[in-house]
């Protein structure tokens, strides 16, 4: 039941970045769109994190400060990740993100955490490394157009959900740490400050293309905040009766395929060869990580 209960959770992941991609077609990719993004979904996210921890917030300055870190890196995947989206399929963006945060929190145990290394997860790390540079020799590199930015972006985009992913597991380990309810209400909160202040400064000094303030941004931002909530309810549901080493790859090689047939689907984005092999290697190289 639990792996179900993951693999719903990894609908809804991917479903989140299809929801991302429709809000780009609909609002843009300027800063500013990314911003009002930003504002909306954090404030929808905000409600339902501040309702399920029973309307409180627990605070410590340890969690205040990584949820800063946290919040600057969703704001930077969202302003980054609009012009990604613009360039290329979804499915290598996905690909990209996911591979990020699992591949760099994988290092930073080995490295600094004293995790176990076994010849699986080495396997699963050369995986990873090959399903990044696949699509970028691929014919056409898989972009619509300016493949070169494109996968720039996508690398950019590698680091920073790694990063994020590193921050959230030291969080995770930390003596001082809030709830997770708490610490996402925090994030939510600064998210929706830094939104608001970039918004008003650009619009005192006259800068970027008009926002589009209407019922679809609304329902899209809204939509990422609902979906990315219930993959987050998914994996906290999950937790304690599935390891971790088996519920992130679960999770990161399911929004990998549903991400794929999103982008199918939704957006008619051909499946070429290219990104079949990476996508099968990708899942691959998680199957690979959970021994």
């Amino acid at each position: 039941m639990h792996y179900l209960i993951l693999l719903f959770g990894a609908l809804m992941c991917s479903l989140q970045f299809t929801v991302t991609k429709r809000y780009e077609k609909h609002a843009g990719q300027s800063f500013r769109a990314a911003m009002l993004f930003t504002l909306i979904s954090a404030a929808f996210g905000a409600a339902l994190m501040f309702t399920l921890n029973r309307f409180r917030l627990d605070f410590t300055p340890f969690s205040c400060v990584m949820a800063v870190f946290m919040a600057l890196g969703i704001m930077l995947v969202n302003v980054l990740g609009m012009k990604t989206m613009h360039l290329g399929p979804l499915s290598v963006y996905t690909l990209f993100m996911m591979l990020g945060g699992m591949f760099l929190p994988f290092v930073m145990g080995v490295l600094f955490l004293d995790e176990r290394l076994n010849v699986f997860k080495v396997a699963g790390a050369a995986l990873i490394v090959l399903a990044l540079i696949i699509p970028a020799i691929g014919p056409k590199g898989g972009g619509k157009k300016g493949s070169a930015l494109f996968y720039l972006l996508c690398v950019l985009l590698f680091f920073i959900n790694g990063s994020y992913s590193c921050v959230s597991k030291l969080h995770q380990i930390g003596e001082n740490a809030v709830n997770t309810y708490s610490l996402m209400l925090m994030i939510y909160l600064f998210e929706i400050a830094a939104a608001a202040v970039s918004l008003l400064v650009t619009m005192k000094k006259g800068r970027g293309e008009p926002l589009k303030k209407d019922g679809g941004s609304v329902l899209y931002s809204a939509g990422f905040a609902l979906f990315s909530g219930v993959c987050g309810l998914c994996v906290i549901s999950s937790a304690k009766s599935v390891s971790a080493s088996v519920m992130f790859p679960i999770v990161t090689g399911g929004t990998i395929i549903f991400s794929a047939l999103c982008g199918r689907i939704m957006f008619k984005e051909k499946l070429s060869k290219p990104v079949v092999i990476e996508v099968a290697l990708a899942v691959a190289a998680t199957v690979m990580f959970m021994f």
